[in-house]
């Protein structure tokens, strides 16, 4: 969902275009952008965001129901300022801990889904009004063809 240079992929588009659309409005809005990743794996929910040795020994997190909407309780966010950050987040820190495996069509298929959560927080500059959205991406785990890809 990354893409190359040269043909972003959809995680580097839709971010990218939040952010132009926040800059277009930035003289009435405020906006604050946090960023969540999670791994799906067998069932277990993971923070993607953590090193690497906390990664190794965490506790399968609950994903809840709230008065706000689904949310992850002890789920690391951290807050960003361009779609770059993202990707740099995505390719940098989330992937280092990620699940993958080679396949004979794929040198790192992935055996996870990486759900990718961008929380925004806006508040209008000159009046009282707050406003709550928040993007969910899911790049689900390797789906080539088994009877291929041994």
């Amino acid at each position: 969902m990354e893409g190359v240079k040269g043909n972003r992929g959809m995680n580097y588009l839709c971010t990218e275009k939040l952010f132009e659309m926040m800059h277009e409005r930035s003289n009435v809005m405020n906006y604050r952008v946090k960023v969540s990743i999670v791994e799906i794996y067998v069932g277990h929910v993971l923070d993607l965001l953590l090193s690497p040795k906390e990664y190794n020994t965490q506790q399968n997190l609950k994903i809840k129901q709230g008065h706000e909407g689904v949310y992850i309780p002890g789920l690391t966010e951290v807050e960003v300022f361009s779609a770059e950050e993202i990707i740099d987040l995505l390719n940098k820190r989330a992937a280092v801990n990620r699940r993958t495996n080679a396949t004979s069509m794929n040198q790192s298929s992935s055996r996870s889904h990486c759900v990718l959560m961008v929380s925004v927080d806006g508040a209008h500059v000159k009046e009282r009004i707050k406003t709550k959205g928040k993007m969910i991406m899911v790049d689900l785990a390797g789906s080539e063809r088994v009877n291929r890809s041994q």
